[in-house]
């Protein structure tokens, strides 16, 4: 199982437009021992699960289920956004010079049609 974690843009260098949390200018803000807290504005995750196992009849089958998704960094409820690992790689590659691969060992997690479907918890614990 592979797990890619990403927040992007941050607020160092660039805009200080307020996040959700803390105070005008997120990289102004500091917690209590007075170091810069720095916010996302987006937050997305790309998973990957790569496995065999046998049919009932002993054939040794290569499963591949993947999943990816985001939203923007805010409160509340709002759903994330889902895609396909192939569209979240080429949105993340919009604004550098390359390509992000975000599995660069493992190709067979851009196969598309193999999504992971969470169903939403309708009593989530809080």
């Amino acid at each position: 199982m592979y797990f890619v974690v990403g927040a992007v843009p941050s607020t160092v260098g660039g805009d200080s437009e307020a996040r959700w949390f803390g105070e005008e200018g997120f990289s102004d803000y500091k917690d209590e021992n007075g170091f810069p807290m720095n916010f996302p504005k987006y937050l997305r995750t790309a998973a990957c699960c790569t496995y065999e196992h046998k049919d009932d009849r002993g054939n040794l089958l290569h499963e591949i289920i993947n999943t990816a998704f985001g939203r923007i960094n805010d409160p509340g409820d709002s759903p994330c956004e889902k895609r396909n690992i192939p569209v979240l790689s080429q949105y993340l590659s919009e604004n550098i010079k390359g390509i992000v691969d975000l599995f660069p060992n493992s190709p067979q997690c851009y196969t598309s049609g193999d999504d992971i479907h969470f169903d939403r918890d309708p009593d989530p614990i809080e």
